[in-house]
């Protein structure tokens, strides 16, 4: 029996800082966009990708939690999508964290609440391991 050992485990672990990924976005899928590769952007939670023909781009930024945030509890996270060149009207947005699903969002503006309880420690910002 080790129920005041694993009550105070689980107790410290309730109290532990979450850390989140900035890059809760697994990608905007826009008309015609499927299969372009996210590549880093100059800010370290956005990602900007388009098609091969470079016709258009779209930037697809974390604003809120700020990258380097530490967060903990139920954190609201929100994106902004901006496009340039002749792209296509944004359909969707797809957030996923460390590669699982969490939600498609149809409308703007993309917000949705996270309960960080669900997923280890980590820093805004951080890739994964």
């Amino acid at each position: 029996m080790n129920d005041g050992r694993e009550q105070s485990l689980h107790i410290r672990s309730m109290r532990r800082v979450r850390r989140l990924l900035p890059l809760l976005l697994a990608c905007a899928l826009v008309t015609g966009l499927f299969g372009a590769r996210p590549q880093p952007a100059a800010a370290a939670s956005c990602a900007t990708s388009g098609p091969s023909t470079g016709t258009y781009l779209v930037t697809v930024c974390l604003t809120q939690p700020v990258s380097g945030a530490l967060v903990s509890g139920d954190i609201t996270v929100t994106a902004s999508v901006t496009t340039s060149g002749a792209a296509p009207r944004v359909q969707r947005l797809i957030y996923s964290l460390d590669g699982t699903y969490l939600l498609t969002e149809f409308f703007s503006p993309y917000t949705f609440r996270l309960p960080t309880r669900q997923w280890l420690s980590r820093v805004v910002g951080d890739e994964p391991e």
